[in-house]
């Protein structure tokens, strides 16, 4: 008969001193960026960088923190990010929160991170609840506090949209953004910010002397004229929101999108799902609602021109026979349809790399003539007709 010999464990002090130090992170989060909400925040780091410190069996590794950002998307934290991308690269044992509703107020967010984490071996300890995730029964208790703290979130965003909805209704709306043209005065009330309204204007006069957007946007790059947020490459489509843009004749419209009354939420575009409300003559006019007038016109006319639908929905799917059908075998991105030398006796139509067009040096595909793709197409359908039993039926097995 074997023998066997029991070999009893460590005890815990013996354990203790042979362990390394865990190593400890702390998450911090407020949601805006008010005076109460930044000094609690500060309160928060203070507070974990002395609770890390003071234990002598953890070691310290520094606070992660958002700062004015909700807690519904894992996506646009980018400290919590990080936070998971170190505890993957295992830099990290344990991590200590505030409580459930600091760490996310998205249930589905918050169990995924929670079990990737446990997967590579590191704890959440959420202070309030006092809860650890590596304890057997954390899972339920955490799915039902993360349901409230979804919930409660959720609630908190209605009472926001009741609010704003209010300040719609009496045209009180406090404006947040200021678009290209504008700036606020010490009052915070829209005014012309000169040196930026000049390029306004001339956008308006170009496109009212027949250029199009494209072309106005390639001088505007080539002029090194800047943009609002950096940089000096414009697109036809901020072009495009400009001249379509109702707040250069003094008009103000409130609620051109929405937020999804549902979980999780998703701004839309207000294509009449929702009321809309017009504040005229609410600043300073940068173009006249002559100009604007003629503007709308000549967008309706090459529209019709180009058979495009006037919500814009597909529009370019079927413009042309090639439309969206031409792919990039260097960069992947789809071609467009070009024409060169449009008023000139010798103009031709190519299609380019879309990518091609507005970055060169991040893709070298050469533009391809209209003609040669057409007779390209022509010959391969040509040859499929005529060896379709060979190439296009199924090959039955005996």
């Amino acid at each position: 008969m074997p023998k066997v010999t029991v070999i009893n464990p460590l005890s815990q002090s013996s354990l203790k001193s042979l362990a390394p130090k865990k190593r400890v992170c702390a998450y911090c989060r407020v949601s805006s960026d008010s005076f109460e909400q930044l000094q609690s925040f500060s309160a928060q780091m203070e507070h974990y960088t002395a609770l890390i410190e003071k234990n002598n069996d953890w070691q310290f590794c520094g606070i992660y923190a958002d700062e004015g950002i909700s807690g519904t998307s894992k996506n646009k934290r980018a400290e919590f990010l990080r936070l998971i991308k170190d505890c993957e690269a295992q830099k990290i044992d344990m991590v200590i929160t505030k409580s459930i509703s600091r760490f996310a107020r998205n249930t589905k967010d918050s169990i995924e991170t929670i079990r990737k984490l446990k997967a590579v071996g590191v704890s959440v300890f959420f202070e309030k609840e006092n809860i650890d995730t590596m304890s057997g029964e954390s899972e339920l208790v955490l799915t039902i506090l993360s349901s409230i703290a979804q919930e409660e979130s959720i609630s908190i965003s209605k009472n926001i949209r009741w609010g704003c909805q209010k300040r719609f209704q009496t045209g009180e709306w406090i404006q947040s953004y200021f678009p290209y043209g504008y700036t606020k005065d010490d009052n915070g009330d829209m005014i012309i910010e000169e040196n930026e309204s000049e390029v306004v204007r001339r956008i308006f006069r170009e496109y009212l002397n027949g250029k199009g957007t494209y072309v106005i946007a390639k001088e505007l790059t080539q002029d090194y004229i800047p943009l609002r947020r950096g940089g000096e490459i414009w697109a036809d489509k901020t072009i495009t929101d400009i001249l379509q843009n109702e707040r250069y004749v003094g008009d103000l419209l409130m609620q051109k999108t929405f937020t999804s009354d549902t979980f999780p939420f998703v701004r839309k575009r207000n294509t009449g799902q929702r009321q809309k409300y017009l504040v005229s003559e609410n600043h300073e006019p940068i173009i006249s609602r002559t100009q604007v007038d003629s503007v709308k016109e000549i967008m309706e006319y090459r529209k019709a021109q180009l058979h495009i639908p006037s919500d814009g929905t597909n529009k370019y799917q079927s413009r042309y026979i090639f439309s969206g059908k031409i792919i990039c075998g260097e960069c992947g991105h789809i071609f467009k349809r070009q024409t060169i030398s449009a008023n000139k006796p010798y103009k031709y139509i190519q299609w380019c790399c879309g990518q091609h067009i507005r970055y060169i040096e991040k893709c070298g595909m050469k533009s391809i003539r209209d003609e040669v793709i057409k007779q390209a197409f022509v010959k391969l359908f040509n040859k499929l007709k005529c060896n379709y039993e060979s190439i296009l039926t199924a090959h039955r097995y005996s």
